[in-house]
């Protein structure tokens, strides 16, 4: 298995991984075993968006 380089490469691996909002907003999730996930958070900031306002995931370390 490779190392994801973007969060882009995130939607190709198993799991559901998936934005959260509200406190979490900008951040990312991936579901576990219940009740646990794994929370990733960017390290860019401000987050790389496009002109409509989505996160550019593939600009997203």
């Amino acid at each position: 298995m490779a190392d994801a380089v973007c969060f882009a490469d995130l939607e190709h691996l198993p799991g559901r991984y998936h934005q959260l909002t509200g406190s979490r907003k900008g951040q990312w999730s991936c579901d576990m075993d219940h009740p646990y996930r794994l929370i990733f958070k960017p390290t860019e900031e401000p987050i790389p968006k496009d002109e409509h306002g989505k996160q550019k995931l593939t600009e997203i370390e």
